[in-house]
């Protein structure tokens, strides 16, 4: 019975953590969101859609990635910058294949 009551506080406390990490995730989307220091090569040279349908895309794969990010290699916003600029080459490319 005691063994029962530890494995229902456990998966409390997991619960809890969840929660916790899903606020912290959503802060940090939050202020990047915010920043202004989001940065694309070439943003301007396009319609404000292609940007804005990369960031939408940066935003989740941030979430997805966090365990890989390493603050020795990189500060956050470079990392957040590259995962963009990535997302948004692919935009980039999508918009062209609509525009033929």
């Amino acid at each position: 019975m005691h063994l029962t009551h530890w494995n229902s506080e456990f998966w409390r406390f997991k619960s809890f953590l969840v929660g916790a990490i899903s606020v912290a995730e959503s802060r940090l989307i939050y202020d990047i969101q915010k920043s202004d220091k989001l940065f694309c090569q070439g943003r301007f040279n396009y319609p404000k859609e292609v940007f804005d349908e990369a960031l939408w895309e940066t935003l989740p794969e941030i979430s997805k990635k966090i365990d890989q990010y390493d603050p020795t290699k990189a500060k956050v916003m470079t990392w957040v910058n590259r995962i963009l600029e990535f997302k948004f080459k692919d935009g980039i490319k999508k918009y062209n294949k609509r525009r033929k």
